[in-house]
């Protein structure tokens, strides 16, 4: 059977390893910067991803638009580590903060993309 793509990214290791974790049931790679996100996106095409808002030296809505660009098809949540301004400029989808995800809350998180990456309309 064939398992979903997931691209986790995350400056944290400690964070990429806990979602890593929480999905086993899918292909998961992991990227910790905008530049590596894109290098691994265009190589294995994920289907899903969740993105930190605050990457270190990045911006979550400018890797989000980057991976948009390679996979017209993904569908992405956003995780921050909980700062307020993050949720009021994130163009997409910021849950709560990744420091008390759990992983019931996760895997809802990926199943909500799943669901949604399923029933796009080309236009």
């Amino acid at each position: 059977m064939t398992r979903t793509k997931l691209l986790i990214v995350d400056d944290e290791q400690r964070i990429i390893d806990k979602f890593a974790g929480f999905a086993e049931d899918y292909e998961v790679r992991a990227a910790k910067s905008k530049l590596e996100a894109i290098a691994i996106a265009r190589e294995f095409m994920p289907e899903i991803a969740t993105v930190d808002f605050g990457i270190y030296l990045d911006n979550g809505n400018e890797v989000g638009a980057a991976l948009m660009e390679i996979c017209p098809r993904i569908r992405m949540a956003g995780i921050t580590g909980g700062y307020p301004e993050d949720f009021d400029r994130a163009l997409f989808d910021i849950r709560e903060s990744k420091y008390d995800m759990n992983r019931s809350t996760y895997r809802s998180i990926l199943e909500d993309l799943w669901l949604r990456s399923k029933h796009v309309v080309n236009t």
